[in-house]
């Protein structure tokens, strides 16, 4: 038995006999102890709780997880994420506070042998070099 909508509907329903919430007297529906917000006050999970929650969403068991069909933008989100930034650039080892992940194939894998740590020069002239990028004058 579901709730009335509106205060018409309840007064024909129940009456002029309403019923009200035990902890905070707004007017409720006869099947109903307390109303919906003072229901959900105090329903907190605990951290393990929320750590095994999260757990369970990480990877695969996400039910937004896409697998190889990722886009570009999402793989390099990826990557960004879980493989750690290194100090120096791999090619040139320049120690500059902004490097970019390459991906060595342009299959976009999740392996981390696949990639390459590079400053933003190096990485414009490896993706030159095997023909990713076309060089155009403005």
């Amino acid at each position: 038995m579901s709730c009335p909508k509106n205060k018409i509907d309840a007064r024909a329903r129940y009456g002029s006999y309403q019923h009200y919430c035990i902890d905070c007297s707004k007017a409720i529906c006869r099947q109903a102890i307390r109303c919906r917000r003072c229901s959900k006050l105090g329903h907190t999970l605990s951290k393990i709780s929320k750590e095994k929650i999260s757990k369970h969403h990480e990877g695969k068991g996400n039910p937004n997880w896409k697998g190889e069909k990722i886009t570009y933008k999402g793989i390099h989100t990826w990557v960004k994420r879980n493989f750690p930034e290194l100090a120096e650039c791999e090619i040139c080892s320049s120690q500059t506070r902004k490097l970019e992940w390459a991906n060595k194939d342009h299959k976009y894998s999740r392996k981390r042998e696949d990639w390459l740590c590079l400053c933003r020069s190096c990485h414009m002239k490896y993706d030159y070099k095997k023909g990713m990028r076309i060089w155009e004058r403005k």
